[in-house]
């Protein structure tokens, strides 16, 4: 019980809180309320003198005052546009403001036309507040119409749009920058856009006297009908959200009716859409451009026009054209060192859409050669709607090292490079197959060269170097790896050897990672080397030799990387073919336990082995070791004894035999 009380308390509380915050919710948006049109019309009411009429959205006000001079018709209209400070609630309403003369006064067309060409700008400077919360323009019209004896001679219409267009689009604005943006995605050049905008005029807006408000480009665009005011201040709003100057010269004294002049790259158009308009029937045949019979104009209308179209596009292009400094440049990405002026390619946008270059805007390149920071000078094409330069910089990178040299032995590399123009330094890498990645091995500021150590003989090893430049304090690097890869020297091979009376057959044990071998036989004539093959095996027979001659050689193991080759160490060998058995072999007894055994000499031998045994049955045994023709030796006295021989020649790793002799025997005394 005593917990459903808290909570009726709580919840009385809370709704207290809601309707004390709800009240002063209400009261800040009476006291920020934005005027509506009762309070413009309770605003202007107190010139009671002035105030005549109001219907929706446009209100008429008469000044009583005859002939005033153009300082008064600023000061008046500044009264009546101070009145009206704060926040409009409609996006859109008309103050047209009378001035009356009588025929002996002020009446002429350029003198009144002048001063409201600079009215606008005086009122928007008078108010800052204007630029950042609303928009005005101030349209002037001549007329010559007489009620009562009185000539109204100047009508000058404010213009006010209420709202913000950035934040909150009015509907003639949605419908002004779909048709802008749908044309800016099919025109590529200013012209096309001009030509685009009044076709899109010349099809869906209807000629029409009869229509509410018809001189407003709002009704042109959003009820498809107007007359010439509402076409030329509808092609004027769109030339102008494209950049291209465009102004409205207004007359109403002999011809009644309003244009276009249009200043596109560098040139002055005029832009008739109502030309050949019959108001009579209200029959509308199309639009003229460029060239209308300017006999129908008065020619004092067009003098003043001829006057204030290089002060227009003066103030246009100050006002109105974007600076290209306001644009925005992506960073441009690092360019490698050529030797040669870089230029990359920049991209400018303003907001979402990419400018042209030399349409929009020109570049220049400057500190463009050398390893640094790179300059780029972005300027904007005045006819195309922009001003001012903007400076951007990119950094100009050293190239990798392109020219490699590697030494090595069987357990280290000694890799060298090239300079490379403009670089503070290198660091040099090596690949690691096991993690398929590379490491640092280590930084060099000025060094051209190192050596890598303990190494596996026979052994391909990867490298990279990759160059470095200081520029504005940063360390830049070179782009990507140029790799290099190099080995170890293979190991000597041992070489064996069979042999025959006229071949060598030499043999070699499999060196590890060598990619083949070269045999190579020694010319003791011309103390050179000859080559006699390069292969992938590991024997070799040479032939067509001479017996029992020797012979040197030499098998070097190579490992080959791309083009380069890493020969390993060698060792001579020294083979024989085959050497001629003894030959003539005699063996005598000339004394008791005594044995001499003769044979002729064989060319090539170092020396002759002799053999013997007693039966037929046993085996023979080495009886001694003799360098020459004849040998005496003790055997048992006796017997019977069988006696051969065979010559032999030293040779790397052992001897070379030739064949026995034929068996003699002989009875010892």
């Amino acid at each position: 019980m005593e917990v459903k009380n808290i909570n009726r308390k709580l919840h009385k509380l809370v709704s207290l809180i809601l309707i004390i915050l709800a009240f002063f919710v209400i009261t800040a948006l009476q006291s920020s309320a934005i005027m509506s049109e009762s309070e413009i019309k309770s605003r202007l009411s107190s010139y009671s003198s002035w105030f005549s009429s109001s219907e929706k959205g446009v209100f008429t006000v008469v000044c009583p005052t005859k002939n005033i001079s153009d300082d008064k018709v600023f000061s008046y209209v500044n009264q009546i546009t101070s009145l009206l400070r704060g926040t409009l609630e409609d996006d859109y309403c008309e103050i047209n403001i009378k001035f009356r003369y009588s025929d002996s006064g002020y009446s002429s067309f350029d003198a009144f036309t002048e001063t409201a060409f600079t009215l606008e700008d005086k009122l928007k400077s008078f108010w800052t507040n204007w630029s950042e919360t609303n928009q005005m323009d101030v349209v002037c019209n001549y007329t010559s119409s007489s009620t009562a004896g009185i000539v109204y001679s100047t009508n000058i219409m404010l213009k006010l749009n209420g709202s913000d267009p950035d934040s909150n689009m009015s509907e003639y604005d949605e419908k002004l920058m779909q048709i802008v943006n749908k044309a800016k995605s099919v025109c590529s050049t200013k012209m096309e856009l001009v030509q685009y905008y009044c076709k899109w005029l010349d099809t869906n807006v209807k000629y029409s006297l009869f229509y509410q408000y018809t001189n407003s480009p709002y009704v042109a665009l959003m009820y498809g009908k107007g007359v010439c005011g509402s076409y030329a201040n509808a092609l004027k709003d769109m030339c102008e959200l494209s950049g291209i100057p465009a102004i409205v010269p207004v007359n109403q004294e002999e011809l009644n009716h309003a244009w276009n002049e249009v200043y596109v790259e560098g040139k002055w158009y005029t832009v008739d859409l109502c030309y050949v308009v019959e108001p009579s029937d209200g029959k509308y045949n199309g639009f003229c451009f460029a060239n209308p019979d300017r006999k129908k104009f008065p020619v004092d209308h067009f003098s003043f026009i001829e006057k204030h179209k290089a002060e227009y596009v003066t103030n246009y292009e100050t006002s109105m054209m974007t600076s290209v400094s306001n644009c925005t440049v992506p960073s441009v990405s690092a360019v490698t060192y050529t030797g040669s002026a870089l230029k990359p390619t920049v991209i400018v946008k303003d907001g979402s859409s990419t400018l042209k270059k030399n349409v929009h805007y020109t570049v220049s390149y400057s500190s463009n050669v050398n390893v640094g920071q790179g300059k780029i000078t972005i300027k904007g094409i005045s006819s195309a709607g922009y001003k001012g330069t903007k400076v951007v910089y990119f950094n100009i990178v050293p190239y990798n090292p392109t020219r490699y040299k590697a030494t090595s032995q069987e357990k280290y590399i000694k890799l060298s490079w090239s300079a490379v123009p403009g670089a503070t330094g290198y660091r040099v890498y090596i690949y690691n197959n096991k993690t398929k990645s590379y490491s640092i091995v280590k930084d060099f500021t000025q060094s051209t060269s190192f050596t890598m150590k303990n190494l596996s003989s026979g052994t391909k090893y990867k490298f990279a170097v990759k160059a470095y430049a200081h520029i504005t304090g940063k360390v830049r690097w070179a782009k990507g790896f140029t790799s290099y890869t190099a080995s170890t020297q293979p190991l000597k091979a041992t070489v064996k050897a069979t042999c025959t009376s006229d071949t060598i057959t030499l043999s070699w044990n499999k060196v590890s990672g060598a990619t083949g071998y070269r045999v190579y036989r020694y010319n003791p004539s011309t103390k050179k080397w000859t080559k006699l093959i390069t292969t992938g095996k590991n024997t070799y027979t040479v032939k067509n030799l001479t017996a029992g001659t020797k012979y040197t050689f030499a098998v070097r193991a190579y490992v080959k990387v791309n083009s380069a080759v890493y020969w390993g160490d060698y060792d001579k060998f020294v083979f024989s073919t085959k050497l001629s058995a003894p030959s003539t072999l005699s063996v005598t007894s000339p004394s008791t336990g005594k044995v001499n055994v003769k044979w002729s000499g064989v060319k090539g031998a170092d020396g002759y082995q002799i053999y013997y045994k007693y039966n037929k049955s046993d085996s023979y045994k080495k009886l001694s070791n003799a360098t020459s023709s004849p040998f005496s030796a003790s055997l048992k006295s006796s017997r019977t004894c069988y006696i051969k021989v065979r010559a032999y020649t030293k040779v790397s790793g052992g001897y070379v035999y030739s064949s026995f002799s034929s068996v003699k025997s002989v009875k010892i005394k």
